[in-house]
Formats: structure tokens, C-alpha cells, sequence
């Protein structure tokens, strides 16, 4: 898929001393010397165990596979923001190629010409205070979940548009921001494009503030939709593109209720990893925020925390539950918040976990 968008000791001889106790001394030396070379090895060797079993094994007594464990979460509110709305989405499909009949070949293979294809042009339009430069602007593109993991049976990509006000000047006005993508995805399944944020009117959601469009080999091109394209452009985005599908898999529905001592959201999250090596990473959340009315609406996306430094895991494959608790500031004057988690299987439709609370 593609898209445009680190001295020493002297032993000196005394004048006078005894030649007969000479060679009991040579032979008492070695024997001295070798206790204590072969206990500094010993004490060597078991530090170099015990090092390894607390700092580099995994596999501790307290997080062994299927035992609970729980550190405290790691908020990282990388997007954090609500300086911006989707006012308008575009999406026009330009180009399908079915894939082979070959079943065989489509369970193994992974060329295009296997999987078939999709392309389209796709228009997003932001309105922000802010007057901001090209460069401040980008898009995030995940890739949510595969057919059949974790239990979701819906292929999504999701486009999150990002706003960098660091380089922005703030106006009374309102401006806009005409963002273009070039967009291809395999054909072999429907897929459905979400954009968060979004405060139209054409395939809207308005339960949780989404636009949503299925892309299906029926979809058609339409020439208006590629007449209106050409504004957008001007300014084509180049994406970074995540997957979803790397995130530890959600096992239960996750336990949300509002601080109003310290003004935050408590998120208690129950994950599933591979192994104990895999579960041995902090939990981190991406969030972003947009506002409607009186509610706002959070985007909270939970990843693992990249580790530095090297490390294997000689662990085959055996599930290791963690439960992590994640904390939320909330600096907005509203009466709710819907929580957005995207790649959880369930969620009206789509695979995103959908939670209304009352502040």
C-alpha cells in the first residue's frame, strides 16, 4: 500500500629468615590464591544471574502468562487538541482492480495482483482560529483492524488530521485548510473510511461526531466529486501510516468514570499479548479532543510505549493478560465526553468502543 500524502605488593626477602620455611610458603600461596580466584568468579557468575533474571527476564514470578498485572499507565497526549474541526470530507473512487479467483492464492499471496485493488482521492477540509502555515499541517492514516483479528470483522482505515498551533497565529476568524491524499487499499474486502472529528452532514455519525464511508466494488467514480478534488490538490498531504493491528488486543470493555477532585477521566483497560515479553512494555495514550456543544469528544488511541535498547525473548507464543489504568486531564467546560477507542470489536457497527459520560 502507498500513499502520497547509542604498588602492587613487593614480596621482598628479609635478611636472616629461615630457608627451611621457604618452600612451605611457596606451596601455601597457590592454594591461598585459588580459593580466592575461583570465590570471585562464583560471586561473578551468580551476579550476572540475578541480574538477568530481575532486569533483562521478562518472566518474573508476578508476570507470568494469563496472571493480571498493574502498572500504571503512561498518558501521552501527542495530539491533544481541539483547535480544529472537519467540516467536510471528500471521497472519490478512482480506481478498481477485483482480485484473483484463485482462493488458494488469495489465503497465501500478497501481491496486488492477488488482492486486487482500490484507489481514490480524498479531500479533507479543516476550519481552525488559527492561521497557520502549510508545514502545520498533517494527517495521520491507520490502518485498523484485518478481517478476523481479535475478533473484528471490518477492514477500516482511519484518517486523523493534526494541527501544529506552536507555529500558528490566533485570529478572530475562521480559517480553512483544503487537505488532499492519495489513498489505495487491497481489494480482496470492503473497507470503510473514518475520519474522527467530524462536524458535517454527508455520511455523518452523529452519535460520536465521525464521518464514515464504505468503499465496496460497487463504489463508483464521480466526476463532480473529481471537478471539486482539484482544489485539494494544491495542497497534497503525505501520510505516516500506523496499524492498529500492532496494539495488544482488547479482551474486555473498558472501565471509564470521571475525577471531579482532579478534573480528569480514570481509563481501566484489560489488554491480551503474545507473551510476558511482549506485556513487559508501558502502556501509553494518544489522544485528541474536539468539542461540540457541551460535549466533547476524545479520540484514545492505547499503544505500547517503544522500548529503547536491545532485548530478545525466547518465549513462544503464550497469552499474557495486563491491566493498566490510564488517567485523562480534562480542561474543558462541558457536561460529557464520548470516549472514541478505535480497533475494539464491537461498536455499533464500526470497530471502535463508544463510551457517553456524564461530567
Amino acid at each position: 500500500m502507498k500513499n502520497q500524502i547509542n604498588v602492587g605488593g613487593q614480596n621482598t626477602q628479609q635478611t636472616g629468615q629461615n630457608p627451611v620455611s621457604q618452600p612451605v610458603q611457596a606451596l601455601e600461596k597457590p592454594k591461598f590464591n585459588f580459593w580466592m580466584i575461583s570465590t570471585f568468579i562464583l560471586a561473578i557468575f551468580l551476579l550476572a544471574i540475578l541480574g538477568w533474571y530481575f532486569f533483562i527476564s521478562p518472566q518474573s514470578s508476578t508476570n507470568r502468562t494469563n496472571i493480571p498485572i498493574n502498572p500504571r499507565g503512561v498518558v501521552k497526549n501527542q495530539t491533544a487538541n481541539n483547535d480544529f474541526t472537519v467540516t467536510k470530507v471528500i471521497v472519490n473512487l478512482t480506481k478498481f482492480e477485483s482480485p484473483s479467483k484463485d482462493q488458494d492464492a488469495l489465503k497465501y499471496g500478497y501481491s496486488e495482483s492477488v488482492l486486487g485493488k482500490y484507489e481514490a482521492d480524498i479531500g479533507i477540509l479543516l476550519t481552525s482560529p488559527y492561521q497557520c502555515p502549510n508545514e502545520a499541517i498533517s494527517i495521520s492514516e491507520y490502518e485498523g483492524s484485518i478481517l478476523g483479528s481479535f475478533g473484528i470483522n471490518k477492514a477500516v482505515t482511519y484518517f486523523l488530521p493534526q494541527l501544529n498551533t506552536a507555529s500558528c497565529r490566533k485570529g478572530d476568524s475562521e480559517n480553512q485548510y483544503k487537505l488532499f491524499v492519495k489513498w489505495s487499499r487491497r481489494s480482496d474486502t470492503d473497507l470503510t473510511i473514518v475520519v474522527p472529528g467530524y462536524s458535517g452532514t454527508e455520511n455523518a455519525n452523529k452519535d460520536f461526531m465521525m464521518f464514515t464511508q464504505e468503499i465496496t466494488k460497487n463504489s463508483q467514480s464521480d466526476q463532480t466529486k473529481a471537478d471539486e478534488l482539484k482544489e485539494y490538490s494544491q495542497n497534497p498531504i503525505t501520510t505516516n501510516i500506523y496499524s492498529l493491528t500492532n496494539n495488544p488486543k482488547i479482551v474486555s470493555a473498558p472501565e471509564v468514570s470521571f475525577d471531579s477532585g482532579e478534573k480528569r477521566l480514570k481509563l481501566v483497560m484489560s489488554f491480551e499479548f503474545g507473551n510476558s515479553c511482549f506485556a513487559n512494555v508501558d502502556i501509553e495514550l494518544e489522544t485528541q479532543t474536539w468539542q461540540s456543544g457541551n460535549t466533547a469528544y476524545l479520540w484514545a488511541n492505547p499503544k505500547p510505549k517503544p522500548k529503547s535498547g536491545l532485548g530478545g525473548c525466547l518465549e513462544m507464543y503464550s497469552p499474557t493478560k495486563k491491566q493498566v489504568e490510564l488517567y485523562i486531564p480534562l480542561s474543558l467546560e462541558v457536561s460529557g465526553v464520548t470516549i472514541l477507542i478505535p480497533n475494539y470489536p464491537a461498536g455499533r457497527d464500526l470497530p471502535v468502543y463508544i463510551k457517553n459520560i456524564g461530567l
